[in-house]
């Protein structure tokens, strides 16, 4: 299975197209909030969409959790589960929902890592990047599960950086 999550893209919705186009064939698209467009913006039929708290439009979900091929994704946009301060709230809510991966956004900081079994995973922000990776020009993130591994490589506009790349077990 191979997903595309990317988050906080404040009103730049080019660049979700044009990751439609270069990656055509996914098992999942996932957007973790930010997005200043409209719930009922076509994208959103493709891409799985949570509310974050720079989207007025209501109508967008908190929560989204997906199962595809086996694998339970959960994804919110973290705000809501004090992201700020640790992991611990998401990977709670999470393993309430029997999910492997949690997908979130807010921070505009790029980063993998596991707690309690979970992967969560930030796509960072494709538009106003923070942190250490800002010189990116902007993040997004594929993850593939194979089996108990999951690979979590991070992209910026220009592709995959492969020197970011994380695997789970």
């Amino acid at each position: 299975m191979r997903i595309l999550a990317v988050s906080d893209t404040h009103g730049d919705d080019l660049i979700l197209q044009e990751l439609l186009v270069q990656y055509p064939d996914l098992d999942g698209y996932f957007y973790a909030g930010d997005s200043e467009l409209q719930a009922s913006n076509p994208l959103f039929q493709t891409y799985h969409a949570v509310l974050g708290n720079m989207d007025f439009d209501r109508d967008f979900p908190k929560t989204c959790t997906e199962t595809i091929q086996g694998t339970t994704i959960f994804m919110t946009h973290g705000h809501l589960y004090g992201v700020g301060f640790g992991r611990n709230e998401l990977t709670e809510a999470a393993r309430a929902v029997g999910a492997r991966i949690a997908i979130y956004g807010h921070t505009h900081v790029a980063m993998a890592e596991q707690h309690a079994g979970v992967v969560c995973i930030n796509p960072g922000s494709i538009s106003q990047p923070r942190g250490e990776l800002r010189g990116l020009g902007g993040t997004y993130a594929l993850i593939d599960v194979d089996g108990k591994a999951v690979t979590v490589q991070f992209a910026s506009r220009k592709g995959i950086v492969p020197e970011l790349t994380q695997q789970f077990n």
